[in-house]
């Protein structure tokens, strides 16, 4: 799931730096119109990705956490765990 995000992540970041890397065939000023609410498409996504990452490295933790604890207080679970 976390590769996903990450993956959906690079999406916005691909894409400016395509429309970066064919500006010389286009004038910006023509354009411009629709590059504004394509940046700012861009940019929302990136921070709800950044959102949902940071979300799920916490949920990350959160579970090792977990296992630790069912490892150390449970030892017939530690056996299979190592």
């Amino acid at each position: 799931m976390l590769r996903t995000r990450v993956a959906i992540l690079a999406l916005p970041m691909i894409l400016v730096s395509f429309l970066i890397a064919t500006s010389r065939f286009y004038h910006i000023a023509d354009v411009l119109i629709y590059l504004i609410p394509l940046f700012l498409l861009c940019s929302g996504l990136m921070e709800l990705e950044e959102r949902t990452v940071f979300k799920s490295v916490v949920k990350l933790h959160q579970d090792a956490r977990v296992l630790e604890h069912l490892k150390i207080h449970h030892n017939l679970l530690s056996n299979f765990m190592d």
